[in-house]
């Protein structure tokens, strides 16, 4: 709780693909490390792989806007533009331009990224 009350809900939108979006709420964050985790979790990337993605700031339908976020950056950014309505986006990745592949080392298995049925074995 704030002085003034109960604090105002934060929300981002984040992707790793550029087509499909997830909610997370960040209300109260108390640092950029919080964020981090919070969106990495929410993209189902396993713990041990936090730190082979990246963050960046983002548009709809866009991969990265600029660099990889700090964690200072990060909740700058969220702390100057995050409201309710998540208009503040951001892209999650090990690289800039394009999702993480599935042969990259612990990509996380989820039907949120792409459907299975679209990946045929070799």
């Amino acid at each position: 709780m704030s002085q003034a009350g109960a604090l105002p809900t934060t929300r981002i939108i984040v992707s790793s693909n550029a087509e499909s979006y997830r909610v997370v709420e960040i209300t109260g964050a108390p640092n950029g490390s919080y964020i981090r985790e919070r969106i990495l979790s929410k993209m189902c990337v396993p713990d041990n792989s936090f730190s082979r993605y990246s963050i960046y700031q983002s548009e709809i339908g866009r991969y990265a806007l600029g660099g990889a976020l700090s964690d200072s950056g990060l909740f700058e950014l969220c702390l100057q533009y995050g409201d309710p309505s998540g208009s503040l986006r951001f892209f999650v990745s090990t690289a800039p331009n394009r999702p993480p592949t599935r042969n990259e080392p612990e990509y996380p298995v989820d039907n949120y990224y792409y459907s299975s049925r679209y990946y045929r074995a070799s």
